[in-house]
């Protein structure tokens, strides 16, 4: 009996050895290790994310430095011990690094082309209320604002305290933004996405959110933040090259009613297009009328549309066209469509 005794104690012994030496080691070295929680990731063309990073007890009290090896490619902006904000600048391949005391942490970050979004609600067959008609339009850029076609200007930055003229303050969170001369303002350029290149060759991608009186023809006013990701605030001045490209969304177009709408008045903003709007129309008895576009982004109805669900006809610059039914005449909440402008080369 004592024996077997002996034996049991030996073998729970010999269990509880190799518990101790097969398991727990593992999980501390895994719980103290220091580095980005993946290798890789991807991020389109002005877009945000952010990267998470681990710090072992030894290394918790350090200082993390984050930094990008092409910032050209990819932009590095908020940043935390444990997580780091980086924007994708254009497309291409670079190296997110964290440097914490002598040792450096790498992590791989491909920046895709917004050309790259292969599935899109305006692509999408099965979309029920959205129809897109390219057959009327060329399909190479053409006309003054064609992605082909550089602008140039003189690019300064300002800090604005009040909503911008174009009406699309709740996209200051997602995309960098700028302030377009009057000129080039006038003749629809609310909401376009530009890709703007300095004289070094670095690019920022920014959206027309507000108007410029006193620039001239080509001049843009960037966000602090958008002018110093090419170029030091000390400048306050730099010249430019400017161009419109898609908005990098997969998601459709939304239309946004002034709160005062009505059956016998109303104004409607489209908002997320991927390219400037040319014309927008609506069905009204059986044929289109073409609303009045303003100055602050909205297009309006002085007469009213009557009560709605309406359909509008929305025409960007290079003549591609998107139908949109049923859009509900709401004033409380952006209505989101089911489509969106086809990418174009």
């Amino acid at each position: 009996m004592k024996k077997m005794k002996r034996v049991l104690v030996l073998g729970l012994a010999t269990c509880i050895t190799v518990l101790g030496l097969g398991i727990s080691p593992k999980v501390t070295e895994a719980a103290s290790k220091t580095g980005f929680r993946k290798k890789s990731v991807s991020i389109k063309v002005g877009k945000k994310k952010t990267i998470k990073f681990k710090l072992s007890k030894k290394d918790a009290k350090k200082k993390v430095t984050y930094f990008s090896s092409k910032k050209s490619i990819l932009k590095v902006k908020k940043c935390s011990k444990k997580k780091v904000q980086i924007i994708g600048k254009k497309a291409g391949t670079a190296k997110l690094r964290a440097k914490v005391g002598k040792k450096t942490y790498t992590m791989k970050v491909k920046v895709k082309a917004a050309s790259s979004s292969s599935s899109t609600s305006a692509s999408n067959p099965s979309s029920k209320n959205a129809t897109v008609d390219t057959s009327s339009a060329s399909k190479t850029s053409t006309g003054e604002y064609a992605s082909d076609k550089l602008h140039t200007g003189d690019a300064t930055f300002y800090t604005r305290t009040s909503t911008g003229c174009a009406n699309l303050d709740e996209y200051e969170s997602i995309y960098y933004t700028c302030a377009m001369n009057s000129i080039d303002y006038a003749k629809g350029l609310a909401g376009a996405y530009l890709e703007v290149t300095d004289k070094d060759g670095d690019v920022v991608y920014v959206m027309v959110t507000d108007e410029l009186p006193e620039g001239k023809e080509g001049d843009i006013d960037l966000s602090p933040q958008a002018f110093a990701s090419i170029e030091d605030p000390v400048t306050g001045r730099m010249q430019v090259t400017w161009r419109v490209i898609a908005l990098p969304t997969e998601d459709p177009v939304s239309f946004r009613f002034k709160p005062t709408s009505s059956q016998y008045w109303a104004e409607v903003q489209v908002r997320n297009h991927r390219y400037p709007i040319s014309k927008l129309e609506v069905l009204v008895n059986g044929s289109y009328m073409e609303l009045t576009r303003k100055n602050y982004n909205y297009f309006a109805a002085p007469n009213g549309m009557g009560t709605g669900p309406f359909t509008f006809k929305i025409t960007d610059i290079y003549g591609d066209v998107i139908i949109e039914k049923n859009i509900p005449l709401k004033t409380s909440a952006v209505v989101n469509g089911t489509g969106n402008f086809p990418l174009r080369k």
